[in-house]
């Protein structure tokens, strides 16, 4: 999935590396739970496998502009999506 938006050298690093800078100075930062105290600057946060809890701890970081969530269950993120204007990239109807 990362490899077809960032490019193989670019996923590689961000696996890596767990944050991606861009040129202009932006950064994504891969995070959970346990990393996010690591990454609470960031422009943009991927959130694999976020849950309820990943939300609430990302959602009071003031310096955020994008959220990418990836949920292993739907309901994780019914409520947040009921209360904000979210852009659904996929879903696969499963839930």
């Amino acid at each position: 999935m990362l490899v077809d938006i960032l490019g193989e050298e670019k996923t590689a690093q961000f696996i890596k590396q767990r944050e991606i800078v861009f040129s202009d100075g932006k950064k994504i930062s891969l995070c959970s739970l346990t990393t996010l105290k690591n990454h609470k600057y960031s422009n943009a946060y991927l959130a694999l496998w976020g849950s309820k809890e990943t939300i609430a701890a990302i959602e009071p970081l003031g310096t955020w502009s994008a959220l990418v969530l990836v949920t292993w269950l739907p309901k994780d993120s019914e409520q947040w999506q009921k209360d904000h204007a979210v852009t659904v990239l996929y879903d696969d109807g499963k839930g």
